[in-house]
């Protein structure tokens, strides 16, 4: 299952569209929301999110949840999107769920092709 970062959903589209995904195994996609993830028997969970620390506070309380609920062993992952952050990684290790996660990754995701000749620069801080 794919959680995403609600600001990820977007240039992901560009690159993956669902079926694409589907092709690929992914069985389930949500939105990272306070409200956790809905009941799912899925193995692996990718959390796929920018480094900032409101999303780490969220995919923390997301796996808290995730164990309270307990059912079988599930596998989670995080792919940061474009780098990691070491502030990141240390307010999971506060949050006390750094020790859950399998994988941390990083996407550098920074430009983005619309069609053959057109690509998009998706860098927050540039040119401003």
């Amino acid at each position: 299952a794919l959680v995403w970062d609600n600001d990820l959903t977007g240039p992901f589209g560009l690159i993956a569209e669902y079926s694409l995904l589907k092709e690929h195994e992914v069985e389930k996609m949500f939105p990272l929301q306070t409200s956790g993830l809905p009941p799912s028997n899925v193995q692996n969970i990718i959390f796929i999110a920018r480094p900032r620390l409101k999303l780490m506070d969220l995919i923390a309380q997301n796996l808290l949840q995730e164990e309270q609920k307990g059912g079988f062993r599930k596998e989670y992952h995080i792919i940061f999107v474009p780098r990691k952050s070491l502030l990141c990684e240390k307010r999971l290790k506060d949050l006390g769920v750094y020790g859950t996660l399998a994988n941390i990754e990083e996407f550098s995701l920074s430009l983005i092709p619309f069609d053959y000749d057109l690509m998009s620069m998706e860098m927050d801080n540039s040119f401003k």
